[in-house]
């Protein structure tokens, strides 16, 4: 344990406050600071930026990002929000694998400031317009969307696209964008044509989007089905309709659905299996004549998934 040090101690409670990193004022305090690091009591996500170990250990990626963006900031009141860092400000979906302590941002001229190999990484504004949001100023919408289309996978970017147009993003108005950019689109029409408000969350739409990848048949989202015995009724995740018109089912159940208190409800390991059970016994009853279930890691193993898919009859896509 490490000695305590009053002035230290007080920059770290007014960031963690404030949702952000501290930074030292003076070389003193920030040798104290690498030597908490060194010490593992403090860890150091931005150059000359502190938290405390654990405190950064418990933060989602999301988390993760608001706090660096509220650094920046706070260092750099000029400096404006672009890409995946301006999609997670602005509310939309960023999967945590996309979110990798890189902090994007924008200037006129395109010209990068700053030193080599810094997590801050810039962007030409292109004509973006700016929008502050929680204190944090931003690029657009609709230049956040073609920014984050031209930066991250398909995998990662469908489940922005998504929420962006669950949130109301007229898809109209980014292929106007598209048209006055002199950067090749092509990646956005694309999201444009596959991205579905219906889907539920992210965590889904990185699923369709593996599917799509991998060049099975796009499913159905989010469709209702009513158990003829009880009234109940059940949604499915993803729904295909066969061309003989069966129909088969897939169920995503996420990273924690075992495990996590908030999606059990409380309820214990057993009961949840004994719930599934029942759903999966009143989809049959609705028609359904396969069910799979799926977690993040049988997605995430492509050869893996793409035997589920199989099992399931899943058709491959045409054209």
């Amino acid at each position: 344990m490490m000695r305590n040090n009053p002035n230290i101690t007080r920059l770290l409670d007014e960031a963690n406050q404030e949702c952000r990193l501290a930074f030292a004022a003076s070389r003193p305090d920030c040798e104290a600071m690498r030597n908490r690091v060194r010490h593992h009591e403090l860890v150091e996500p931005l150059p000359n930026c502190f938290t405390a170990a654990n405190t950064w250990a418990q933060l989602s990626p999301t988390d993760r990002t608001m706090r660096l963006a509220r650094t920046v900031q706070e260092k750099y009141p000029t400096r404006i929000f672009a890409g995946v860092t301006a999609a997670v400000i602005l509310g939309f979906w960023v999967g945590w694998g996309a979110l990798d302590g890189t902090i994007h941002c924008t200037v006129p001229s395109g010209r990068v400031p700053g030193a080599r190999n810094s997590p801050i990484v810039y962007h030409a504004r292109r004509g973006a317009s700016i929008l502050t949001v929680d204190g944090l100023r931003v690029t657009d919408h609709i230049h956040t969307l073609i920014d984050c289309a031209l930066i991250l996978p398909f995998c990662h970017a469908l489940g922005v696209f998504d929420s962006a147009l669950r949130l109301g993003v007229q898809p109209a108005r980014i292929l106007a964008e598209c048209g006055r950019q002199r950067r090749d689109c092509s990646r956005v029409h694309r999201l444009l044509h596959h991205a579905d408000p219906c889907s539920e969350n992210g965590g889904e739409s990185w699923v369709r989007a593996t599917i799509i990848e991998l060049g099975f048949a796009r499913p159905q989202l989010q469709v209702e089905l009513r158990d003829p015995q009880t009234g109940k009724c059940y949604r499915v995740d993803f729904l295909w309709v066969l061309p003989d018109g069966t129909l088969v089912v897939l169920e995503y159940d996420g990273l924690e659905k075992y495990t996590s208190e908030r999606m059990k409800g409380g309820s214990s390991t057993a009961q949840r299996v004994v719930d599934e059970r029942e759903r999966d016994a009143a989809l049959t009853r609705c028609g359904v004549v396969r069910i799979a279930h799926v977690f993040h890691r049988d997605v995430a193993n492509r050869r893996r998934f793409i035997y589920v898919l199989s099992s399931l009859g899943v058709p491959t896509a045409i054209g």
